[in-house]
């Protein structure tokens, strides 16, 4: 079987425990991992790295995730 090919993940968390245990967790899993504390570094990160894909919390400070994600989308 094949194995899955490597992915970049970008994680935006402003919770330090939850951002680095879902990091540890994705990059346990052969997963290249960037991370962001806040929607607004989120997306500047995404738009200066290729990303495969984005988990966003929903709230979280200076910009929330659903804003971020209408950036992103964007």
């Amino acid at each position: 079987m094949e194995e899955p090919s490597e992915l970049t993940i970008l994680v935006a968390e402003d919770d330090l425990l939850s951002r680095q245990l879902l990091q540890s967790y994705l990059e346990d899993q052969g997963h290249r991992v960037v991370v962001a504390e806040n929607g607004r570094e989120a997306v500047e990160t995404f738009s200066r790295t290729p990303t495969d894909l984005v988990i966003l919390d929903v709230k979280m400070p200076v910009m929330d995730g659903m804003e971020a994600c209408r950036h992103i989308k964007g």
